[in-house]
């Protein structure tokens, strides 16, 4: 198996009109503990660059990408976007 070298975890947005306590609610995210673990199991040493959907745009966000070119890229899903 080829070590995870890096990893880009994106943190969905919440749109305008709703309370961004939606996506507040635990720190860390509940579903990034569980990633994080496995992740720390199996490869011991990653780079992890974290981003936020909510402070950046979209163009900051396909730029960051393009520029690690990361091995695992995830995008949480638990946003109101």
């Amino acid at each position: 198996m080829k070590p995870v070298q890096k990893i880009l975890p994106v943190s969905a947005g919440t749109d305008g009109d709703m309370s961004s306590i939606a996506n507040d609610g635990t720190f860390p995210a509940l579903g990034v503990v569980p990633l994080a673990t496995v992740l720390l199991r199996d490869h011991p040493y990653p780079e992890v660059i974290s981003l936020d959907g909510q402070t950046a745009s979209v163009p900051e966000i396909e730029e960051l990408v393009r520029d690690v070119e990361p091995d695992v890229l995830g995008v949480s899903a638990l946003g109101t976007s």
